[in-house]
């Protein structure tokens, strides 16, 4: 089974700056769903990274990897252009985690179940009211 993960603020948490008052992108992992990338490579699952990111940042993604003891996987770095090419129709992902609320709602209904992370945006964010309609499941339902 194919599985595809968003990088920044689905593998990785924001953190809360209080000179700034905002949430803004880190480094630090988010446990839960490394915790999930790890599993699946553990049951012999194919793992994919699908970022925003431009090819200049996948050697940061590299190194959370190597850090944080997961296996190197294909990162495919789309430049701030759509996901749902890569994930359906060239990887064809049974399952895809990813804090963008736009790309979990291009998802709904095609090749993979689209796994919505809650952040800090989504939280506030009105289109987050989607998750009620059960577009979307939760990282503890997978």
């Amino acid at each position: 089974m194919v599985i595809t993960f968003d990088f920044d603020e689905t593998l990785t948490e924001s953190e809360f700056h209080t000179s700034y008052a905002l949430w803004v992108s880190s480094l630090n992992p988010n446990k839960a769903i490394v915790d999930k990338f790890r599993a699946y490579q553990e049951l012999g699952d194919e793992v994919h990274i699908v970022t925003f990111r431009s090819a200049d940042g996948i050697q940061e993604i590299d190194e959370f990897l190597v850090a944080n003891n997961l296996k190197p996987v294909k990162i495919h770095a789309t430049g701030g252009k759509p996901k749902k090419t890569i994930i359906c129709d060239l990887l064809k992902s049974s399952i895809h985690f990813d804090d963008d609320i736009a790309t979990c709602l291009s998802l709904h209904g095609t090749c993979c179940t689209p796994i919505l992370m809650m952040n800090e945006y989504n939280k506030v964010n009105s289109s987050a009211s989607l998750i009620n309609e059960k577009i979307y499941k939760t990282p503890e339902e997978v």
